[in-house]
């Protein structure tokens, strides 16, 4: 077996980078979409309403710190969609 020249020793230095860092572009990706996904489990945890009028069937919400009133002009308006 012959020695590898200088040409082929960078050749073979410069594809394990390339393999590198492609592998670890790769898991920052996949680490970013896993994060993205579990702040979005969290943001959306809200409680679970299966049944027509909540869990118990009675209407009533255990969530916190709801507006007390409405009103037309938008005092606590989240959203509004035309009609």
């Amino acid at each position: 077996m012959k020695p590898l020249d200088r040409k082929h020793a960078v050749r073979g230095v410069r594809n394990r980078i390339m393999l590198r860092t492609k592998w670890i572009l790769s898991l920052r990706r996949v680490v970013f979409v896993a994060a993205f996904f579990a702040a979005g489990n969290s943001l959306l945890g809200a409680s679970d309403w299966p049944e027509w009028r909540g869990p118990g069937r009675d209407g009533r919400s255990t969530e916190t710190n709801l507006p007390a009133k409405w009103s037309p002009k938008g005092e606590n308006l989240a959203w509004r969609v035309p009609f």
